[in-house]
């Protein structure tokens, strides 16, 4: 089973610490088979629950399935920077996926 792109496909954004595991959302955009399958399940959601048990008692991954344009800009600092123009993008890293069309 080949699993690399979804996992190039999960953005995972840091929540608020709760009790001893800080809970963590997985961000999935492929949103149809074998990724996500109708009734559940599918290939997004086994892979969050494979990391949940290698990742057992520091965090707990929780899957958040989203259209393509519903995706989010993360930023791993202290605070979000302040963008306005195109100009505002110099110097930052961007992630996608290989073969996927943005905007």
């Amino acid at each position: 089973m080949r699993l690399t792109p979804l996992a190039l496909a999960l953005l995972l954004y840091a929540n608020q610490a709760c009790a001893a595991e800080q809970q963590v959302e997985a961000y999935n955009t492929y949103l149809y088979p074998p990724f996500v399958r109708d009734g559940g399940g599918g290939l997004a959601a086994e892979l969050v629950a494979r990391l949940n048990v290698q990742l057992a008692g520091k965090y707990q991954l929780l899957l958040v399935n989203l259209p393509h344009y519903n995706v989010l800009v993360f930023h791993a600092g202290a605070a979000p920077p302040q963008l306005s123009a195109g100009d505002d993008l110099k110097g930052l890293r961007f992630g996608g996926v290989l073969g996927n069309r943005y905007g």
